[in-house]
C-alpha cells in the first residue's frame, strides 16, 4: 500500500506542468480550468464512442439469441415430422 502511495504521489507531481514546486491558488485553479477544458473536448468522443460499441454487442447478441431461437424451432419441426413419419410407419 505504501509503494500504491509513493507511486501516486509521483504520478500527481507529474502532472503539474511547471518546474515551480510553490503552487498557489490561482496558479492551481487556472491549471484545473484548463484541465477541465481538456477533459471536455474528450469527453464527448468517448462517450459517443462507448455508445457505439454498446450498440454493436447489443446487435451482435440479439443476431445469435434469434439464430438460437431459429434453430431450435427448426429442430422442433423436424422432431416433429420425425414423430408423423413414425406413427404413419405403424
Amino acid at each position: 500500500m505504501l509503494l500504491t502511495l509513493r507511486s501516486l504521489d509521483e504520478q500527481g507531481k507529474g502532472m503539474i506542468r511547471e518546474d515551480n514546486k510553490d503552487i498557489r491558488a490561482t496558479a492551481w485553479r487556472l491549471e484545473l480550468d484548463n484541465l477541465r477544458e481538456d477533459l471536455a473536448k474528450t469527453d464527448i468522443p468517448y462517450a459517443d464512442e462507448a455508445s457505439r460499441l454498446a450498440k454493436v454487442e447489443v446487435l451482435e447478441y440479439n443476431r445469435k439469441e434469434l439464430e438460437r431461437m431459429l434453430e431450435n424451432e427448426s429442430h422442433k419441426q423436424m422432431e416433429i415430422n420425425d414423430k408423423k413419419k413414425r406413427e404413419q410407419g405403424r
